[in-house]
């Protein structure tokens, strides 16, 4: 996999994770 690849996927991740944080933090 290439970098950007790499970099996009961490940045997917850590959107999701704190997507779902702020959730349950509203809930």
């Amino acid at each position: 996999m290439d970098v950007k690849g790499m970099k996009a996927l961490l940045l997917k991740l850590d959107f999701m994770q704190r997507f779902t944080r702020g959730k349950h933090v509203v809930a």
